[in-house]
């Protein structure tokens, strides 16, 4: 009588195990990524618009201060990295059109930043750095045959020193540095050729420096 073989059935629970692991895994991964989205929300919630609650009418208002104070420091301490690039090659000055007022107007940022550091008051020579501080450099390789940069520089240096003495009352600033950084501010004509100014300009891009350099905002 030839002998019957039973094939013994595979057990099913590895399977089911498998399964509940896969599933558990899936879960977690869900979990962790939901978590990740409410902290992110929660940050952003705290740190892009911070409430502050007035104490005269009891409202709730948004306030920017943390990215103003992040932003302006920032602006600051990329005007003075450039200032001092240019500063490294001098002789430049007014011989070289695009290197001048490249150095015209990291001075410029660099002063409007120490300006709103110190929340200095409005002026019209304040005003028209700030806008000169966002204004576009142009390209020009050789210099200008008309007088439109001498110009531009006599009145930028100038409006840098009139900032500066608004500055003087609430820093550390010397009168006599101040004085001393005028009387070379007067020394550069919006007339004469750049190229007979050099040091002129060398000696007062490195006296503003120095000044803005020093103060601690």
């Amino acid at each position: 009588m030839a002998e019957i073989k039973i094939e013994k059935k595979k057990p099913v629970w590895p399977w089911v195990l498998l399964i509940v692991i896969l599933l558990a895994i899936a879960a977690f991964i869900i979990y962790q990524n939901q978590a990740s989205d409410d902290f992110n929300e929660d940050f952003d919630d705290e740190y892009s618009d911070a409430e502050i609650e007035n104490n005269e009418d009891d409202t709730i208002y948004q306030d920017n201060a943390i990215y103003d104070t992040i932003r302006n420091d920032e602006y600051g301490t990329a005007a003075m990295t450039a200032l001092m690039e240019s500063m490294r090659d001098s002789t430049r000055f007014g011989t070289d059109s695009t290197y001048t007022k490249n150095a015209l107007k990291s001075l410029a940022q660099l002063t409007v930043s120490k300006a709103e550091a110190y929340n200095l008051e409005s002026s019209a020579a304040l005003t028209n750095l700030q806008q000169y501080a966002e204004s576009n450099v142009s390209s020009e390789s050789r210099m200008d045959k008309n007088n439109q940069l001498q110009t531009q520089l006599k009145k930028v240096t100038d409006e840098v020193v009139q900032v500066i003495q608004q500055l003087q009352p609430k820093t550390n600033i010397a009168a006599e540095t101040v004085n001393s950084l005028k009387s070379t501010a007067n020394k550069i004509s919006a007339t004469a050729a750049l190229s007979k100014q050099q040091e002129s300009l060398q000696s007062f891009f490195r006296q503003a420096h120095d000044i803005l350099h020093d103060l601690q905002s």
